[in-house]
């Protein structure tokens, strides 16, 4: 039994990036933890994944990362599994429906720095601590197209993922040399999974309409790719890879 252990945070039903990711590595034979919100959607994913020809072992953990006390609960629960830490997924990220900056309140603006940045640091600095002595590990982030550029209406969001995206450049130079390879993914485009039917009172579904299966991006294609990054070799590193679908313009 392989005894890498992947920590996959921000995962909900199968049809999303995290549960994508936890189909693709759980049929690679990595081991598992998957950190959601909701027991429902996570009981799901589990009776999903049961169909599948899964070599590794999946566990689930309900909690809000968002709460600094919780990330500490999440990396005891790691340590428990007596695995090699080995990867770390930040899929959990704030939406990125348009608002005007006035109309912004002191509260949204902390909640989407908090679980599109911050968070995201603490969780790291827990999985780089223990990927150190192993002078091996993966981090990947799932960012966004607004990391490099922001657009009006997405201040807040292009903000706190720009932030994101200099993390993962400081993180990279600071621990590559130690055996850590830091990833940041660009995401450029519409997902076509279960947050899109969510998304700005119907505006996903129009926009998914529009463009076609074709036009969107597929989550385990994403996962594909997540794992690719993972399997790499240490002389061939990639730091940031753009995701989008053929027809997306950028």
């Amino acid at each position: 039994m392989n005894n890498k252990l992947a920590l996959i945070v921000g995962v909900g039903y199968r049809n999303g990036v995290g549960g994508a990711l936890c189909a693709s590595l759980l049929q690679s034979g990595v081991n598992v933890i998957a950190v959601g919100r909701s027991q429902e959607k996570l009981d799901s994913l589990s009776q999903d994944l049961a169909q599948l020809d899964c070599k590794g072992k999946f566990f689930t953990l309900v909690s809000d990362v968002s709460n600094e006390e919780k990330i500490e609960e999440i990396f005891e629960a790691v340590d428990d599994k007596d695995m090699l830490c080995d990867l770390l997924v930040y899929n959990a990220a704030e939406p990125n429906i348009p608002k005007n900056f006035l109309e912004m309140k002191p509260e949204y603006l902390r909640k989407m720095w908090h679980t599109n940045w911050l968070t995201a640091a603490l969780v790291s600095q827990q999985a780089i601590s223990r990927m150190l002595p192993n002078n091996r590990g993966t981090l990947i982030y799932t960012g966004a197209t607004a990391s490099t550029r922001g657009n009006a209406g997405y201040s807040a969001f292009a903000s706190s993922k720009s932030g994101l995206r200099t993390l993962s450049q400081s993180l990279a130079k600071e621990f590559g040399p130690k055996g850590i390879h830091v990833v940041h993914t660009i995401i450029d485009g519409i997902i076509n999974g279960t947050r899109l039917a969510e998304y700005g009172d119907g505006i996903g579904q129009k926009l998914l309409n529009e463009r076609g299966l074709d036009g969107s991006l597929s989550t385990d294609a994403i996962a594909s790719a997540y794992l690719y990054l993972y399997n790499q070799e240490m002389s061939t590193w990639t730091h940031e890879l753009d995701l989008r679908p053929f027809s997306e313009k950028f």
